[in-house]
């Protein structure tokens, strides 16, 4: 549920007695509200959970201070914390806890959005004019086109420069977006012009 109410470190240990469920779950928003419910209500089924995210801050910042506060004990048991892994892995800063918790993939679309999924998702709009052999090889192409803005990526977070790669999406590095006429590609140049433009940074 939104919450953009400030508490005290006292009264946000005793929130779970207040919401009268065994932890209180912070998320980044809505969507992580969702998705993370959904985890918790096939893995962990004797509990019960209260989620919870500031409607106006964006990003992971304030999941950040939370994680600092219950790695020093600050935050008590009741609390949780859930978020996307990003690219933390990779600059080895992900906090092992257990009450923190992470997404497998750099967020929750990447555990929404597996190829299988895809798969039948592009098999079901094309109403079986793309055979599976044809998605297979678009994807492995996105993929393999991808790489080297996912490394970029990657690399502008590790140095704090503030840039967003990839961002939420990859639309501008594609040609078009009509995907039952199967022109779906990705653009070289664009990729090209971007990586040269970051470089100079």
């Amino acid at each position: 549920m939104k919450d953009d109410l400030e508490y005290s470190l006292d009264a946000e240990n005793s929130l779970s007695e207040f919401t009268e469920t065994d932890y209180i779950v912070y998320v980044e928003d809505k969507n992580d509200e969702f998705f993370w419910g959904k985890i918790f209500s096939i893995f962990s089924k004797r509990k019960t959970f209260s989620f919870r995210y500031e409607e106006n801050i964006t990003g992971c910042s304030i999941l950040d201070e939370k994680i600092e506060q219950i790695k020093s004990g600050k935050l008590n048991n009741s609390i949780i914390v859930a978020r996307d892994s990003d690219y933390l892995e990779y600059h080895n800063k992900k906090t092992f806890h257990k009450n923190i918790l992470y997404t497998y993939g750099h967020s929750i679309e990447n555990c929404l959005f597996s190829k299988i999924a895809l798969d039948l998702i592009i098999e079901n709009y094309s109403r079986g004019k793309i055979s599976k052999k044809e998605i297979n090889i678009w994807s492995q192409n996105i993929h393999d086109q991808l790489q080297e803005l996912i490394k970029l990526d990657i690399i502008l977070q590790f140095e704090q420069r503030g840039i967003q790669v990839l961002g939420n999406s990859c639309d501008r590095f594609l040609t078009s977006f009509i995907l039952l006429d199967k022109t779906l590609e990705i653009d070289n140049e664009r990729i090209d012009y971007y990586s040269d433009l970051c470089s100079l940074l």
